[in-house]
């Protein structure tokens, strides 16, 4: 690898190979280069949503609201035409909770196991309309790393298309010079071919 180095005193290193190697080079430098503003963009994403998380426990409450039916699960058609299959996982049901000494009813987010009469927590706005919990300080970690390192390998493969895409092209251009020369060897002068 050391004797492909743009700087190579090798004279039978042509100027296209010069140039594939110092656009490896540069290409590792920039890739490098991303690695502290990949997390300089992962660290602003996790106080952006930490400051949400913040204001949400700040706006919003956790209340108890006491199930009025039993929980159902959501219908989903396999293919269209086909009858609806239950799936696991989040449900619906009824429910009713009090905000500030006034009823609320609606329809809440329960586990498919839950049965009319249970006590659920659920998070609700100042209006009393159910509301997603705020994130925990882990999830809003989780998403700002997959962020960072998301944006990092995005620019790391755009980076490595453009080397690939230097390399196609000057393979090209010296299989065309070769193809030349390969048909010139006959007619140059001083070189008899046969």
């Amino acid at each position: 690898m050391w004797r492909l180095a743009p700087w190579s005193p090798n004279r039978l290193m042509r100027g296209g190979d010069r140039f594939e190697s110092a656009a490896v080079l540069v290409a590792i430098a920039v890739v490098l280069t991303l690695i502290p503003f990949a997390a300089t963009f992962g660290t602003a994403t996790y106080t952006r949503l930490s400051d949400q998380a913040d204001l949400d426990r700040a706006t919003h409450t956790e209340v108890t609201a006491a199930l009025v039916e039993d929980a159902e699960l959501a219908p989903i058609p396999v293919t269209p035409g086909e009858s609806a299959v239950q799936v696991r996982g989040p449900a619906r049901a009824h429910a009713q909770w009090t905000v500030n000494g006034a009823d609320h009813a609606g329809t809440v987010v329960v586990g498919p196991s839950a049965k009319a009469g249970q006590a659920v927590d659920i998070w609700v706005d100042t209006n009393g309309t159910p509301v997603a919990a705020p994130k925990t300080g882990g999830a809003s970690a989780a998403v700002a790393v997959v962020t960072a390192v998301a944006l990092w390998t995005m620019a790391a493969w755009f980076v490595s298309l453009l080397v690939l895409g230097v390399h196609w092209v000057g393979t090209k251009q010296r299989l065309m010079r070769w193809d030349r020369e390969w048909r010139d060897l006959g007619t140059a002068p001083g070189w008899s071919v046969g």
